[in-house]
């Protein structure tokens, strides 16, 4: 489709397939969809812009490619799934709240944005990579945040709250990772030779920058009754 498909409060009852399809621009804000609603192998190739949708299962994007995709304030009751996706652009899902589990692993993005997002199930970027920022200020996931095996620029998790464990065992972050006010129920590990690019300083382990203020957990910063220790660090 070389135009706009506007679909801006958009209801259906059970089902929406756009899948294993080319568009210019879609509009879905506002919409309304009781079951799934996929765009599996699609490709945008402007905005998709899905800010406020309603999906009452599973929203799965998985293996696609898109430019800018915006699902600020989206309501998700399923898993959501970018597994596998490309976003060139912006992806934006500020206040985005999935009441299960959000995959975005083994996926490519630009800039992420996920402040104040909420994730009743895992949230999971394994083996993705993100160029740009990732802000994930003030997210809420229970149980647990995967970010292993990945590669950042820039991360802030500022006021984030994880409700069990995060994880960034063996990933790669060349700018700043910003830990303040983080509170982490269980444990926060960061193990298997991960990299930490420290401003003006040549890559170190974790294990010599964990003191850095390149990682940075302000005195509000708490750890779980269970884990005895905030950090577990291993070269």
């Amino acid at each position: 489709m070389t135009g706009e498909l506007d679909m801006d409060g958009l209801r259906v009852d059970r089902d929406a397939f756009l899948r294993e399809a080319v568009f210019a621009e879609v509009v879905l804000r506002g919409a309304r969809i009781a079951g799934q609603l996929e765009l599996g192998r699609s490709k945008v190739t402007g905005k998709l812009d899905m800010d406020g949708v309603q999906i009452g299962s599973l929203l799965l994007m998985g293996d696609a490619e898109f430019a800018d995709a915006s699902l600020s304030s989206a309501h998700i009751a399923g898993l959501a799934s970018l597994v596998g996706s490309k976003v060139t652009g912006l992806l934006n899902m500020d206040g985005f709240r999935g009441d299960q589990s959000v995959f975005l692993r083994e996926a490519e993005f630009a800039e992420v944005v996920l402040r104040s997002a909420r994730s009743g199930g895992q949230l999971e970027l394994t083996r993705s990579k993100v160029t740009g920022k990732l802000d994930m200020s003030n997210v809420q996931v229970s149980p647990i945040l995967l970010m292993d095996h990945a590669e950042f620029a820039d991360v802030v998790l500022l006021g984030a709250h994880i409700v069990g464990q995060l994880a960034l065992d063996g990933s790669k972050v060349t700018g700043q990772l910003d830990m303040d006010a983080l509170r982490a129920d269980q444990y926060v590990f960061l193990r298997e030779r991960g990299r930490v690019r420290r401003s003006g300083s040549e890559r170190r382990s974790h294990r010599e920058t964990a003191r850095a203020d390149q990682i940075q957990v302000d005195r509000n910063a708490r750890h779980g009754r269970r884990s005895g220790r905030f950090f577990s660090i291993h070269a």
